[in-house]
């Protein structure tokens, strides 16, 4: 008796470790393929940043592969599934590069995309690349442009905040032959004149550029103006409710062309204006000038309070003026007087 009590008690305590020693094989094989499996997966080789310009004209790099700018959060996440929640990019083959993707607040779209490099080489890759820059500034830094028309894409290279070191920032653009069209019409208002519309007709026939602010929102706006420029707040009346368009920003633009419209009191569209900037790359004020004389041929010069207004159609009436605060051309189309 004794001897099968203690034969059940051995049977008891080696239980446990009978019950352990399939799981410990399981586990030593199953880290044994773990290990392999890393041993053979192909290991991604680094590559020179100059692989980052490609193509004969500004193209985006191909890291951030079917990814376009404009696209939604969604439709970027779609198109690059392995797209971190914060945005940002890393890729084995550039190990020291942080590939940024940033989405706007308001339209929630892909709006710019940006890494950094030393300057010295970025500047080298793009030149080697798509030729000689355009030389500006942007706030008081000196920035290089180059542009690709065809795909309305363009990049600027400018000082990051770590010295040596720079921006290279891909954005899209709306070139300003392309804004304005050929032909005496305008190219954004060529099915449907402006001049004469409703909101509703506006909801319906530009649908997508159509910009809405509340009263409520406006005087939001206006309170972060003034908290930037305080000095702006005695000039920019009383908040209220309005309408505009908005396109892409032309070459020198940084965020958008708006087009402002002013109504009539049955409702309808009776004046519309526009800037196209240059204040960043000034040679761009005599070729920005040049190609509205192209368009609507020789002005006749006005005087507006001092300043220089240039007439180049009465019906409808279209003036240009210059903006020599903002550094631009701004373009006003109204319905004439009678």
């Amino acid at each position: 008796m004794m001897y099968r009590l203690q034969r059940s008690r051995a049977a008891v305590l080696a239980l446990p470790l009978l019950l352990t020693l399939p799981a410990c094989g399981k586990d030593d094989k199953k880290a044994d393929e773990d290990t392999k499996t890393e041993a053979e997966a192909p290991k991604v080789e680094k590559k020179d940043p100059a692989t980052l310009f490609t193509g004969d004209k500004v193209t985006m790099a191909p890291v951030y592969g079917a990814i376009k700018l404009g696209m939604t959060q969604e439709e970027a996440k779609a198109a690059m599934p392995e797209l971190p929640e914060d945005g940002t990019i890393k890729s084995e083959a550039y190990p020291e590069i942080w590939f940024n993707t940033d989405f706007d607040d308001e339209t929630k779209k892909l709006s710019r995309v940006y890494f950094s490099l030393p300057k010295a080489d970025a500047i080298k890759f793009a030149t080697e690349k798509w030729g000689a820059p355009k030389e500006g500034t942007d706030l008081d830094k000196k920035v290089q442009w180059w542009f690709n028309p065809d795909d309305k894409l363009r990049v600027s290279i400018a000082d990051s905040f770590t010295e040596g070191e720079a921006h290279v920032e891909f954005t899209s653009y709306e070139p300003m032959v392309q804004l304005l069209g050929e032909g005496k019409e305008i190219a954004f208002e060529k099915d449907a004149p402006l001049l004469g519309l409703t909101p509703a007709d506006l909801d319906a026939k530009y649908a997508g550029f159509v910009k809405k602010e509340s009263e409520e929102e406006a005087k939001k706006s206006q309170e972060d103006i003034a908290k930037l420029a305080p000095e702006a707040k005695a000039v920019l009346g009383k908040p209220s409710a309005s309408i505009d368009l908005e396109y892409p920003p032309t070459e020198w633009a940084k965020y958008w062309t708006p087009v402002h419209l002013s109504w009539s009191d049955e409702g309808k569209i009776e004046r519309f204006w526009f800037g196209i900037e240059f204040e960043p790359h000034p040679p761009a004020k005599d070729e920005i000038f040049a190609l509205l004389k192209k368009k609507w041929g020789e002005p006749k010069e006005e005087d507006d309070y001092g300043d220089k207004l240039f007439v180049f159609s009465e019906d409808p009436r279209i003036e240009v003026k210059e903006d020599t605060i903002s550094g631009k051309w701004d373009i006003f189309v109204e319905v004439p007087e009678k």
